[in-house]
């Protein structure tokens, strides 16, 4: 248990120094490509629900027993060992740096008043069409999905992790980064992406809970929106 709380410390100390960096090796690029794959396999004929089950029950056993076994073996070998690579795999499954990044690059250019470029930064992280969006919709879209985000990237997975440790956390993020790929209500994904897309909300029913609240708690009495207000857009999709 020890060396367990030592990991989870230590992915997150490695989360705010260095985020995430582009050149670093990442699990989330092998499960998009192992989705892709089954995507262009099994999202087809008359059984795509049947197979978009299969397929997350499948990744799911992969993922956790290889994360399983990566763990057990090093922490056999050495303790510090354990913690290293226990520590890495947690790591790789939080992004509080990442958001923390993606929210500066839009207040810097919204503060000297370039709309402009905060529009653009705001459209990286974000689905909707940005270009002529006022000031009040720029921060509110990035509020709305800086606090969403939240519940996935550093919630959720520290949640996980608490429970079953990078084995878990691995599970979440595959299951998160399933949802996010064909986890969709529309012609392709609506029968394939169901499994995905619920197993998705049952992974985040409690974390997401538990982020709406601790937002609530260091909301300060002299913003503009209530806490009941806070509360209800902060669940509403879920």
């Amino acid at each position: 248990m020890i060396e367990h709380c030592i990991a989870i410390s230590i992915a997150l100390l490695l989360d705010w120094i260095v985020g995430d960096p582009r050149w670093m090796p990442h699990p989330v690029v092998g499960m998009g490509k192992l989705i892709s794959l089954c995507d262009k396999q099994l999202n087809q004929g008359k059984h795509q629900k049947r197979n978009g089950i299969l397929m997350i029950v499948a990744l799911i056993l992969f993922c956790f027993l290889v994360t399983l076994f990566l763990v057990k073996s090093f922490y056999a070998i050495h303790p510090i060992l354990g913690v290293t690579v226990e520590s890495l795999l947690i790591f790789t499954t939080i992004a509080q740096r990442s958001l923390r990044d993606a929210a500066m690059e839009i207040y810097i250019p919204l503060s000297s008043g370039d709309l402009e470029q905060a529009r653009y930064k705001l459209s990286m992280i974000v689905g909707r069409d940005t270009d002529n969006l006022p000031e009040s919709e720029i921060v509110r879209g990035t509020v709305e999905t800086i606090s969403e985000n939240t519940s996935d990237a550093i919630t959720a997975p520290l949640f996980w992790t608490l429970i079953g440790g990078a084995p878990f956390a691995i599970v979440y993020r595959l299951v998160n980064t399933c949802d996010a790929m064909v986890g969709y209500r529309n012609a392709k994904y609506e029968k394939f992406g169901w499994a995905s897309a619920r197993l998705d909300d049952y992974l985040n029913w409690i974390p997401s809970r538990i982020s709406g609240w601790l937002m609530m708690i260091v909301n300060e009495p002299s913003y503009e929106i209530s806490k009941k207000k806070c509360y209800f857009a902060i669940f509403k999709r879920f």
